[in-house]
């Protein structure tokens, strides 16, 4: 619900919650970091922009912000709605470590303004090429695209944009901000649907983070990827993510 208001004033973003974040952590022991708690990673990287089918937002939708507010694996770094999955989801396990988590606070209070952060994550990751991205054209306006699975397309993998712009331009055609000639999929966790004796019956789920490669070597948050598996997930996952790398995202 936060995320839906609007501030006078976008740098407030993470100041206008300090409040809260510093009454909770004297119960949690845990570290803030941008809007998200250390200990909730990587799960809590798993948030998404929620852009509703309105002709109000345009195709646009969410935005980034003028100034730096937060990196851009954090909900803080885009301006309007996210959310994240509904209550009720089914366990996930999670495959992403955490290898090191920073944030510079710009005064003496560590939950307001920062003036930069990252995060480095190992996990398995797939290089995607640029030409396997392809339009919603349904959903585009809800910054909706999906990355296609050669020969099997039944498994395309789903793609929720952070901003929409970032993808298409102004006259909806898609034309993606960054050189590179491909995207990067770090997967963050698995669904898996288990019966009693611990064996997958059903499809196995999972959610990654779409990545673009910047000149430095790390990378910026693209928007978040859902995709699915058959019952032999495993060998699925070893041929479509066959890297364990470590990311540092920022």
């Amino acid at each position: 619900m936060y995320t839906r208001g609007n501030l006078t004033f976008e740098t407030d973003t993470l100041p206008a919650i300090a409040g809260v974040a510093e009454t909770l952590v004297k119960d949690r022991c845990d570290n803030y970091l941008a809007g998200l708690w250390e200990s909730e990673l990587p799960h809590a990287l798993g948030w998404c922009s929620h852009v509703p089918l309105n002709p109000h937002f345009g195709l646009h939708g969410n935005t980034r912000p003028l100034e730096f507010i937060a990196p851009t694996w954090s909900w803080a770094s885009v301006k309007g709605p996210v959310s994240y999955g509904l209550p009720g989801c089914p366990r996930r396990e999670p495959v992403a470590t955490v290898v090191t988590a920073s944030c510079d606070a710009a005064g003496p209070n560590p939950f307001g303004r920062i003036l930069g952060a990252f995060l480095e994550l190992e996990t398995d990751v797939a290089r995607i090429p640029v030409n396997q991205l392809a339009v919603n054209l349904r959903f585009r306006g809800a910054g909706k695209a999906y990355i296609k699975r050669v020969p099997d397309e039944r498994f395309n993998w789903n793609l929720s944009l952070d901003v929409v712009a970032e993808l298409f331009s102004a006259e909806g055609d898609f034309c993606l901000q960054c050189d590179s000639e491909f995207i990067v999929c770090a997967l963050i966790d698995l669904t898996p649907q288990r019966d009693q004796d611990g064996l997958v019956t059903r499809n196995t789920g999972f959610r990654a983070l779409a990545l673009l490669p910047r000149n430095d070597g790390s990378y910026t948050r693209l928007g978040l990827v859902h995709g699915y598996w058959g019952t032999d997930g495993p060998m699925h996952r070893r041929a479509q993510f066959p890297e364990r790398l470590v990311l540092k995202i920022v």
